[in-house]
């Protein structure tokens, strides 16, 4: 009897204590929780951090490709619905959802962790680290857990709703602030700076490399004397045909490198004025050589045709004024400029001499002053950014050989230029490093006049008797019976057009 009582003390006293303990072990179970990508630099790197710190803290974090794998079983892309993040939670057996964004405000850093609620989707609650350098961001990996932990203690599973009560009326979420987001606070290593205004979300200095290529084309139609041509009219002084002249680039044009840089003094420091820049750009030609036929040959093939060493040069330099319409880099911002231009596209002249005199075209040389405008605005926050611009250009010269091919009383001319760009700061690689993608058309148009370079004595050897006979480069347009008067040569406006693209990667610093 004795024994059977002592039997029964302890059953009861295991039974007893079997309850609290078995609590306890439910309660040291992890936890699940989804912590979706940061956005922003140094996102990843901020994230991998809180990861190993909420395992640290007893919390299983679900891993990436089980998130992916349910998302696409679930049809969910982008930004989620609070139905969407419980569906999420509910699949993936999560109690809560985190997501993290980092920025820069006035040369200080701020991540700023979100906690939301896999019951019912909404905001628990919020916890930021931040400082002036970027490893103030870093504390998130030793206090991740800890301050967080309020909002997680209360995040629930949708599968675990039958077994809790679904609304704590005396939470403080339950009162309709679930969804306003707590104020960042500042890592206790370092002070952080106040909210930026939109004046100081811009870069100081940016440079970049580049390379792509241009195509060209180039059309008119001059009048040239008939004799020129090998024909024989009854009077050869009066007789004048009509012949094609241009330039066309042979696929998709020719290769070209660049160098390109903007500098904002006003952006320094304590950024009084960064809106007024300094623009510099420069491209040149890679292995450019053009073809034509040779000056009387039989056919244009094999020796028949000459090639040319042709070069061309961009040169820009001028201001730009910007201004971002917000306070986010993603905000939409305007800019205007006005930017001095010398564009040159020159041949051997030597080589040219070889060349038939109906495949001869100038050696251009525009020097114009352009006056452009533009945006840019961030189709994805910190991802990608597109940039249109157009611009007038207006002539200032057309260069001195120019002039002494087609007529040295031609016009300055003019033309415009337009132009689109796609942009990615990847700054999940390093801060600052960029990567764009440029389309750029360019027409400038001229108007030929007067007689070419070698009717002025001096200029070239002495021509011949009969003009149409001479071998020289530049070959006399037709005059008029009795005159020096020009009858024939370019009579229409000549368009050259250029079309580039290119690949540009540089450097922004911030």
């Amino acid at each position: 009897m004795l024994v059977s009582r002592s039997l029964v003390v302890a059953l009861t006293t295991s039974l007893l204590l079997a309850g609290p303990f078995a609590t306890l072990a439910g309660a040291q179970t992890p936890r699940r929780v989804v912590v979706e990508s940061f956005r922003g630099a140094r996102g990843s790197h901020a994230r991998s951090l809180l990861v190993r710190n909420l395992g640290d803290a007893g919390y299983e974090v679900v891993p990436d490709d089980e998130v992916e794998g349910v998302m696409r079983e679930l049809g969910l892309r982008g930004s989620l619905e609070a139905s969407e993040y419980v569906a999420l939670a509910r699949e993936l057996r999560a109690i809560a959802i985190l997501d993290g964004r980092v920025t820069r405000a006035r040369r200080a850093w701020r991540l700023t962790v979100r906690v939301r609620n896999g019951l019912d989707g909404s905001v628990l609650g919020s916890e930021g680290w931040g400082g002036r350098t970027q490893s103030a961001i870093d504390g998130v990996g030793r206090s991740g857990a800890d301050r967080l932990r309020s909002a997680l203690e209360q995040a629930r599973s949708p599968g675990a709703a039958a077994a809790v009560a679904t609304t704590d009326e005396s939470a403080w979420y339950a009162g309709g602030g679930a969804d306003e987001e707590v104020a960042a606070e500042v890592d206790e290593e370092e002070e952080l700076a106040p909210p930026a205004d939109s004046s100081t979300r811009y870069d100081v200095f940016r440079i970049s490399v580049s390379g792509g290529s241009v195509w060209r084309s180039m059309q008119t139609t001059a009048e040239v004397y008939a004799a020129r041509r090998g024909m024989t009219p009854v009077d050869p002084a009066n007789a004048l045909v009509e012949e094609g002249r241009g330039y066309t680039s042979s696929g998709i044009g020719h290769a070209e490198l660049g160098l390109e840089s903007e500098f904002y003094p006003g952006a320094l420091g304590d950024q009084p004025f960064p809106y007024l820049g300094i623009l510099l750009s420069f491209r040149h030609s890679v292995g450019l050589t053009s073809a034509g036929c040779r000056r009387s040959s039989v056919d244009c093939l094999g020796d028949g045709r000459v090639g040319v060493g042709t070069d061309q040069l961009d040169l820009q330099v001028g201001a730009r004024f910007r201004y971002r319409l917000g306070a986010q880099r993603r905000d939409l911002q305007l800019f205007g400029e006005v930017l001095y231009g010398l564009s040159t596209f020159t041949f051997d002249l030597d080589a040219m001499q070889e060349l038939d005199f109906q495949a001869i075209v100038p050696p251009m040389e525009y020097q114009w002053v352009a006056l452009g405008i533009g945006f840019d605005y961030g189709i994805i926050p910190d991802a990608l950014f597109i940039q249109v611009r157009g611009g007038y250009r207006i002539g200032a010269g057309i260069g001195t050989q120019t002039r002494n091919v087609w007529g040295v009383e031609s016009s300055a001319g003019g033309g415009f230029n337009l132009g689109v760009e796609l942009k990615h700061e990847a700054n999940w690689l390093a801060q600052g490093l960029f990567v764009s993608l440029r389309f750029e058309y360019f027409a400038f148009f001229t108007t030929f006049r007067g007689q070419v370079g070698c009717a002025t004595p001096g200029n070239c050897p002495d021509i011949g008797a009969t003009p149409w006979t001479d071998d020289h480069l530049w070959e006399l347009w037709p005059v008029s019976p009795g005159s020096t008067d020009v009858e024939g040569g370019i009579h229409d406006t000549v368009n050259d057009n250029y079309f580039r693209w290119g690949l540009y990667v540089g450097y922004a610093f911030r």
